[in-house]
């Protein structure tokens, strides 16, 4: 009773110039987010895109396609066209919505690819669920940009009307995704120390720290408990990852199919990442926590 009334009498958004200024201050901000994170989603598919097109292959363990499969490098060349043409149509603002949509259904359809070829042979594979989550990043990612712009409004009530209430359903799928992807981190960590590149001092401390960073955003996402700031955090995690660790690499070995395809991987979740932020408004909250 006495937050509402701090709320209603002067700790809340107050009326008038100040407080104006200050929402389109905050819209603005989710807006460069919002197209940040499209720019970094088309490069990242389209660079996929061109590798499949390159080496007439499906990205790895992102697409695990058997090698008996008929057609297989017919259909390799056309999931590379889909993934390059998608991207460079997503940056172009006619084509830029139904790109997404395309894009979106068709990396839907890699899940059951993942399910059956990867989890079904190796289901305590740690690889195997990191590429999963990575994918449900993307999808989360897509839809969410694919949808209608939330309704105007200063976000404190989550279901406010049907877009805020789907756009949540994503989030929770995209923090759902980060506490597998952090397992991967403590994995790694000490499975393959041989692997980790010279320039990253305290590559345990770091792997364990960056492991709790990403379960910490999921639970921040999950729980409303400075959501914003949590996927935005994640968002920029990740696009450090793609610059520090897997754009050094690429230049020790440029030729390296792997490092490739892991650098667009994490500039595309990375982008998918900005856009499930951007759905996010900096005020949002769960509404019983005001009323109480």
């Amino acid at each position: 009773m006495v937050l509402k009334k701090l709320h209603t009498f002067g700790m809340g958004d107050r009326p008038g110039p100040d407080s104006s200024w200050r929402k389109r201050h905050a819209d603005g901000l989710l807006q460069t987010m919002n197209k940040l994170g499209r720019v970094l989603f088309a490069f990242g598919l389209a660079g996929l895109g061109v590798l499949s097109l390159n080496y007439r292959s499906f990205a790895l363990v992102w697409q695990p396609v058997p090698g008996p499969f008929p057609h297989r490098e017919l259909l390799a060349v056309i999931s590379g066209s889909i993934l390059v043409v998608g991207g460079i149509c997503m940056l172009l603002p006619r084509l830029a919505r139904w790109a997404t949509f395309g894009l979106t259904v068709f990396l839907s359809s890699w899940l059951p690819l993942q399910i059956g070829f990867n989890l079904w042979k190796t289901p305590s594979s740690s690889s195997a669920w990191t590429t999963l989550a990575e994918t449900v990043i993307l999808i989360s990612g897509g839809w969410i940009l694919f949808g209608p712009k939330m309704q105007a409004g200063n976000g404190t009530d989550l279901n406010a009307d049907p877009v805020t209430r789907l756009n949540r359903r994503f989030q929770m799928a995209f923090a759902l995704a980060l506490p597998v992807i952090s397992i991967s981190h403590f994995v790694y960590a000490f499975s393959h120390p041989a692997k980790v590149p010279q320039w990253i001092p305290f590559y345990v401390g770091f792997a364990f720290l960056t492991g709790i960073a990403h379960a910490a955003a999921g639970v921040g996402i999950l729980t409303r408990i400075a959501s914003h700031l949590a996927a935005s955090l994640e968002a920029i995690m990740i696009g450090l990852f793609a610059l520090v660790l897997h754009l050094p690499l690429i230049a020790l070995q440029p030729t390296n199919r792997l490092y490739w395809t892991t650098f667009f991987i994490a500039t595309a979740c990375s982008g998918g990442s900005f856009i499930v932020a951007s759905s996010i408004p900096k005020t949002a909250k769960a509404s019983s926590d005001v009323r109480s």
